[in-house]
């Protein structure tokens, strides 16, 4: 916590660099004559004070970034760092970077021990006879994720990849998930559509565009509700999104009622998803609060769900 206000204070220095300060100063009864000096005037002496700040907030970011390599705590050690590149960015572009990949391996090793626990939780639940009780935990990756994306897409998009390639065994505890979502997904592909999924619910449709669009071909839950959260901040990119996915669906062989129930999350019922099991049942999953169905342009509603006209 204290950690929390310290780099919250020093981004309001370094934000906020012209922050007035009073100084109180008091002056003799009758002060002796001196020569005229040129004296600067006030806004100059406002931006060398406001240099000065940002040069004491700059250094006290970097040597608390410094300081967190130490810390033995990971997930501690992981958001200081990722918070001081975030600050830095503007100054030290080249310093970010490094600090966003000592938070990334630290929230690696921070997940992977949470990870580790959970399992260990499970295999002594089992072991008692009782049921089962699946706990999440906090993902400090994404967590780092959704920092670095907003400043290095290219360094978003490699850290990315790192969840597909490491990690392996979680692709086994995932295949429940890859059915339940509807088509046979990677964990890096529901990782960069809730990614993005962020960016879009922060109002930074733009550059979650950029992270979904190579898993914007196929329905499923997250590309649903990723594309329903972006139409919340910008329509119209959401719905030619949605076109276009509309599109592949229409020439994909593989579609089915799941598929078309998809779709029709979006058109109808926002965040509601159902699917449909073999032997008749259903599932229904919700990713936010209900809301009514949007009111798309003609044209596009009658692509999804045509209606036949009376001869």
């Amino acid at each position: 916590m204290q950690v929390r206000v310290f780099i919250s204070v020093l981004m309001i220095s370094v934000a906020s660099p012209f922050a007035p300060a009073v100084l109180a100063q008091t002056q003799p009864a009758n002060p002796p004559k001196q020569a005229p000096t040129k004296s600067k005037p006030k806004t100059e002496d406002a931006e060398d004070e406001a240099s000065q700040r940002r040069t004491v907030a700059i250094s006290l970011v970097t040597t608390l970034a410094d300081e967190a390599r130490s810390f033995k705590d990971q997930t501690r050690r992981a958001r200081v760092q990722a918070r001081a590149a975030d600050i830095l960015w503007d100054t030290d572009q080249a310093r970010s970077r490094d600090l966003f990949q000592r938070a990334w391996d630290a929230a690696e090793a921070a997940d992977a021990e949470a990870a580790r626990l959970r399992a260990e939780e499970q295999r002594k639940q089992a072991a008692g006879g009782g049921p089962m009780v699946f706990r999440g935990g906090p993902d400090i990756r994404s967590e780092v994720l959704r920092m670095v994306a907003k400043r290095d897409v290219k360094l978003g998009e490699q850290f990315l990849k790192s969840f597909d390639e490491a990690n392996q065994k979680q692709l086994d505890d995932a295949a429940a998930d890859r059915r339940r979502l509807g088509g046979g997904q990677e964990l890096g592909s529901s990782k960069r559509l809730q990614l993005a999924r962020r960016l879009a619910e922060e109002g930074d449709v733009d550059t979650a565009m950029q992270f979904a669009a190579p898993e914007l071909n196929r329905v499923n839950i997250d590309s649903i509700f990723f594309l329903t959260a972006a139409r919340q901040k910008k329509p119209q990119i959401a719905d030619a999104a949605f076109a276009t996915l509309l599109g592949f669906a229409a020439q994909d062989p593989l579609s089915d009622a799941n598929t078309v129930s998809g779709l029709s999350s979006y058109v109808f019922t926002p965040f509601l998803y159902v699917t449909f099991e073999g032997d008749g049942g259903s599932n229904q999953l919700r990713g936010g609060d209900l809301l009514p169905p949007p009111a798309l342009a003609d044209p596009l509603r009658k692509s999804f769900l045509p209606i036949p006209t009376r001869n």
